[in-house]
């Protein structure tokens, strides 16, 4: 099966990606969000995104700060929230 493209960003948005990979968002979420669903998220914000993952509802699972810093998830979400805009 062929492998998704990785939609392009900026160079200020990359490191929020390579996270994104690194830390396993990737393998629920797919690589270009794919998978992502928003239920419960009062906005499509940084900080809406940042308190789902510490959070979550659903059956998102918390990912803990001993994991994911907090500088961490502040670029996954700016990474995030780009591309749902």
């Amino acid at each position: 099966m062929p492998q998704p493209t990785p939609i392009p960003l900026s160079p200020a948005l990359e490191e929020g990606r390579r996270l994104f990979i690194a830390k396993g968002c990737v393998i629920c979420h797919g690589v270009n969000l794919d998978f992502l669903i928003v239920v419960g998220l009062p906005e499509i914000s940084v900080p809406a995104v940042m308190q789902q993952a510490r959070k979550p509802s659903g059956m998102m699972p918390v990912v803990p700060e001993a994991t994911v810093t907090d500088e961490e998830l502040q670029e996954i979400a700016r990474f995030v929230v780009a591309l749902l805009r």
